[in-house]
């Protein structure tokens, strides 16, 4: 089983997020994500070369020229663009193409509907490598319920991307109506 930690910005500092490291390299830990706020490109730099991928990006950074100097200042080991922050998939075009001309890894963030799941799996298909998805268990029925499909994990651990048309999933209109807000 790979394990991560997704530290979500609770670290104050670089020198916080470093004492841990050690415990993650013991474990085993694939990578550290978002120990720090997106805005500390300095400390993502710090964290560096301490025994485990540091990943970025996944907390709030909206465009390519955001997500350069954390490739480039920062030097995140992933970069965690969310499609549904940078402005869909053309920015994340962009994006990708930064981090694969940097020989960095991609792992796509956001898990809270299977339309943002099969639009991640979309991006990830095209990517070069064989990344990760993240993949959420929340009792959420928006996450469950929101598409006629149900991009569920299979025994081999991965979930299989929609093949149809479009992202591969379709609303269920009964869920929309339910939730839909009124005028």
């Amino acid at each position: 089983v790979a394990l991560y930690l997704d530290g979500t910005e609770k670290w104050p500092s670089a020198a916080a997020a470093a004492e841990v490291i050690p415990a993650l390299v013991e474990a085993g830990f694939g990578w550290f994500e978002a120990p720090l706020s997106g805005d500390d490109v300095e400390g993502y730099s710090a964290l560096q070369g301490l025994g485990v991928p540091i990943a970025g990006g996944d907390t709030g950074l909206t465009t390519r020229y955001e997500f350069a100097p954390m490739l480039d200042v920062g030097r995140v080991d992933i970069a965690q663009p969310d499609i549904t922050v940078v402005g869909g998939f053309s920015e994340v075009r962009h994006i990708s193409g930064m981090v694969h001309e940097r020989g960095r890894r991609m792992v796509m963030h956001g898990y809270q509907s299977n339309i943002l799941l099969a639009s991640n799996m979309q991006v990830q298909a095209a990517w070069p490598a064989d990344e990760p998805v993240e993949y959420s268990v929340s009792l959420s029925p928006l996450r469950w319920e929101l598409t006629n499909e149900n991009l569920e994990v299979g025994d081999d651990g991965r979930v299989a991307r929609p093949e149809c048309p479009g992202l591969g999933v379709t609303l269920n209109r009964e869920t929309v109506e339910r939730f839909r807000l009124p005028k």
